[in-house]
C-alpha cells in the first residue's frame, strides 16, 4: 500500500494493579478483574497521571460498582465500555457515559444512550461495521476503531480505516504490546500515535501464498 495512515491510540493496560501509565494521555484500563478497592486504587495513580480514561469492564461489574469506579476517576473517565450485564445496561447509561461494545454484535439498532460507538471490524465483519459507521452521527457519536489482537498486518488495515472514518478520534489499536512476537514494517507508534505503513510478509514461510 502507498503513502502512510496515522491515528492516535489509547494506551492498553490489563493488569491494573501494578501498572505505571502508560506513554499515550488516554488509557484504556481493564476493570473488573481485582477487588474493587485494587481497581479503585489504580483509577487514583492514573488520573493523578492526568491521563483520561476509558474503563473496559467487559459486563462485569455491578451498577453500584461500576458507579463507584465512574466516581472515583471523575472527570478524567471518558466512558465506561460495556461494564456492566445486558440487564443493568439502561439504568447504567442514566447514570455514566457507557460505549457500546458487545451490545453491537447483536445486530439491530442499537441501544440508545450510549456515549460512543466501538466498533471492532474483524468480529463485526464489514456490513454490520459500515452500517454502524453510517449510523452513528444520527446519534452524534464517536465511533472508536478498535482491535481484537490482530497482529501488525490487520491492525495496519484497521489503522487504515480508523483514519478514513474518524480520523479525530482516538482509537483503541494499541494491542500490539501484548504480543510475544509481530511481523515488522506494518506499524510504528510512539505510544500516543500509530502509523499503518508498507510492510511485506516474510519470505519463506509456507502460508504466505495461501
Amino acid at each position: 500500500l502507498e503513502g502512510d495512515a496515522t491515528v492516535r491510540t489509547a494506551g492498553l493496560v490489563v493488569a491494573a494493579a501494578d501498572a505505571a501509565p502508560p506513554q499515550s494521555p488516554c488509557v484504556k484500563l481493564k476493570v473488573g478483574r481485582l477487588p474493587l478497592a485494587e481497581e479503585l486504587e489504580a483509577i487514583a495513580r492514573f488520573k493523578s497521571a492526568g491521563v483520561t480514561l476509558r474503563l473496559d469492564g467487559n459486563r462485569a461489574l455491578s451498577l453500584d460498582d461500576a458507579a463507584r469506579l465512574f466516581d472515583a476517576g471523575g472527570d478524567a473517565v471518558e466512558f465506561l465500555e460495556e461494564p456492566v450485564a445486558v440487564r443493568d445496561l439502561d439504568a447504567a447509561m442514566a447514570r455514566m457515559p457507557i460505549a457500546l461494545d458487545e451490545s453491537l454484535l447483536e445486530g439491530g439498532p442499537p441501544p440508545s444512550g450510549a456515549a460512543a460507538f466501538v466498533l471492532k471490524p474483524t468480529v463485526l465483519g464489514a456490513p454490520r461495521t459500515l452500517e454502524l459507521v453510517q449510523h452513528a452521527p444520527a446519534r452524534d457519536l464517536p465511533v472508536v476503531i478498535s482491535s481484537s489482537y490482530e497482529s501488525a498486518v490487520g491492525r495496519a488495515a484497521l489503522i487504515r480505516f480508523a483514519a478514513t472514518v474518524a480520523p479525530q478520534v482516538v482509537h483503541g489499536l494499541g494491542t500490539g504490546p501484548a504480543l510475544a512476537e509481530d511481523f515488522v514494517g506494518w506499524v510504528e507508534g510512539d505510544g500516543e500515535r500509530l502509523t499503518a505503513q508498507g510492510g511485506v510478509l516474510p519470505e519463506g514461510l509456507q502460508w504466505v501464498t495461501c
